[in-house]
């Protein structure tokens, strides 16, 4: 979806439907700025520059990202850095709030992953096609654009409407392999074999570690 937020600026937004894949196992991805790179295709550049302390709602963490996109013809290596805000509202929504603090190509770039998980059992989900007791997760990205300089907006607003559902469809493949991957390790835990080793999980002396230790197989 784009909306005409003003003559220089635009609203630009996606969402994407996945079928048993725990809001546990998408926090994580989205959560693991060091490593966006490795799932979203045109990021070349993402790394935390001020992790923020504990508290990731009171102090933001800052990140500093870099992507790479061709806008006629030429290469546009836009870098911004943003200030990440991470909400638990409930363990069944979480939202992630960006916003721009610093960009030689935009004036906003600022916005939210929000993701939000459902259970066809238990809640309205009259479009879904399907009745399951298997988690329903919906991933939303939403951003405010407005550029600086002489890049038109029309341009940036081609080329992000093409990058967010390349983006979003990443995250989910990151997610479900991932889940995927943990599935079989606690098989191979209950079989009294060994695991195998899980390379994107991040270290128990990451921050996020306690959160991706939850079960991805439950629902809260």
């Amino acid at each position: 979806n784009i909306h005409r937020t003003s003559s220089n600026s635009r609203r630009i937004s996606g969402e994407m439907i996945m079928n048993n894949i725990p809001i546990d196992i998408l926090w994580e991805i989205l959560t693991d700025y060091d490593n966006l790179r490795v799932h979203v295709p045109n990021l070349v550049e993402s790394k935390i520059i001020d992790d923020g302390g504990a508290d990731v709602v009171a102090v933001p963490t800052r990140v500093y990202q870099k992507g790479a996109q061709r806008i006629f013809g030429f290469e546009f290596g836009a870098a911004v850095t943003l200030d990440m805000r991470e909400h638990i509202i409930s363990s069944r929504r979480q939202v992630i709030d960006f916003k721009c603090v610093d960009s030689q190509f935009f004036s906003e770039f600022d916005g939210s992953w929000i993701v939000e998980e459902y259970n066809n059992e238990e809640d309205d989900l009259s479009s879904s096609t399907t009745s399951t007791s298997e988690p329903i997760t919906i991933v939303r990205y939403i951003v405010d654009v407005r550029p600086k300089g002489v890049v038109p907006v029309a341009a940036l607003e081609w080329r992000i409407k093409e990058d967010v559902p390349v983006n979003i469809v990443a995250v989910a493949k990151a997610a479900t392999a991932a889940m995927e991957r943990h599935q079989q390790e606690l098989l191979s835990a209950q079989q009294g074999r060994s695991s195998p080793p899980i390379t994107d999980v991040p270290s128990q002396g990451t921050r996020s570690y306690q959160r991706f230790q939850k079960d991805p197989t439950s629902s809260t």
